[in-house]
């Protein structure tokens, strides 16, 4: 019997619903969703930490505090952070 506890993989990213323009939130939250389920389906136990660019959220603070929650094998950056972008 294996008690090896899953790997956890933290993913950090950008909250779809709140993050200001005139765009659909919708398809964004439904790529997380389905992109989360790939980590299940694998056996990986994931986490998110989303924060806001709607200024609710002191970010390095919303970071800090997931990133410190317990030791994670894996932590993954989202795209819309990684990703460079003229409007930032």
């Amino acid at each position: 019997m294996d008690t090896t506890a899953p790997p956890r993989v933290l993913v950090i990213g950008l909250d779809p619903y709140r993050v200001p323009g005139p765009w659909d939130p919708a398809p964004v939250a439904e790529a997380i969703k389905a992109g989360l389920a790939k980590f299940a389906e694998h056996g990986v136990g994931v986490e998110t930490c989303l924060f806001g660019l709607d200024g609710s959220d002191d970010v390095d603070v919303v970071v800090g505090n997931a990133l410190r929650a317990r030791p994670w094998e894996c932590v993954t950056v989202g795209g819309g952070l990684r990703a460079a972008s003229s409007s930032r």
